[in-house]
């Protein structure tokens, strides 16, 4: 049972974040570019295996060293053989602890693309056989953020899977 439409749930998401985001861009924050790299899977999956090249790049904008908003487009980990699912999302980081030019916390999001495409096997090759859809996917996890420079390094990790992205900031 659905609280919400898959619909609502992204405008309510979308209006959270663009009041963050405008109250972000009143504090005069900085503004980046993250890239998406790899992820590993930490269960199997249940037909063929995951693509954990999940290349992409997303627009991030630092309101300070604790909140941040993202949005962005990865190659998702439901590609495989000659299928291929994009994400875009838009997420919101937040995290309190630092360790020197380390920071820990938690991220939220939505995102597309999630669909699950389930595949045949015609003697050896695997077939797409149908994508059984879905329009929204909501993610939540712990990330850390190592900071050098203008530079970071950045972990997510979620009971499905971790990713690693890599970031450069516009001072």
């Amino acid at each position: 049972m659905h609280l919400l439409a898959d619909g609502e749930i992204m405008r309510h998401l979308i209006s959270l974040i663009v009041l963050v985001f405008s109250a972000s861009i009143a504090q005069a924050g900085q503004w980046g570019l993250q890239i998406h790299t790899v992820s590993h899977h930490f269960h199997p999956r249940d037909f063929g295996t995951w693509n954990e090249n999940n290349h992409g790049i997303a627009l991030r904008y630092e309101h300070d060293q604790e909140l941040s908003v993202q949005f962005g487009r990865y190659l998702n980990s439901y590609s495989a053989y000659d299928y291929k699912a994009y994400t875009n999302y838009a997420a919101i980081d937040y995290t309190p602890l630092h360790f020197k030019t380390i920071s820990f916390g938690a991220y939220a999001g939505a995102g597309s693309g999630y669909d699950i495409p389930w595949f045949r096997d015609e003697g050896g090759k695997f077939v797409l056989d149908h994508v059984e859809e879905r329009p929204l996917v909501l993610s939540g996890g712990l990330l850390a953020r190592w900071n050098f420079g203008k530079f970071n390094i950045t972990g997510r990790v979620n009971p499905g899977m971790a990713a690693l992205e890599y970031g450069v900031t516009f001072k």
